[in-house]
């Protein structure tokens, strides 16, 4: 059974990656930093942090499981 402070951090943590690659996007157009590298690599970059990060919060014993 995880313990109370596994529950209030795991829902957190799924958030964290979307709010990531939302300040990502608004630095780079504020700075108007950008390359065509950048544009190229930045939407791989976002999926592979959304991909891990589900995978590390649903991926273990650590998730909460629903009592019946």
């Amino acid at each position: 059974m995880p313990s109370d402070a596994a529950r209030l951090v795991l829902p957190g943590f799924r958030h964290w990656p979307a709010s990531a690659i939302g300040l990502d996007g608004f630095a780079a157009r504020k700075l108007k930093a950008g390359s065509d590298f950048g544009r190229m690599l930045d939407p791989i970059a976002d999926k592979v942090l959304i991909a891990v990060a589900l995978i590390a919060v649903g991926g273990g014993r650590h998730v909460p499981q629903r009592q019946s």
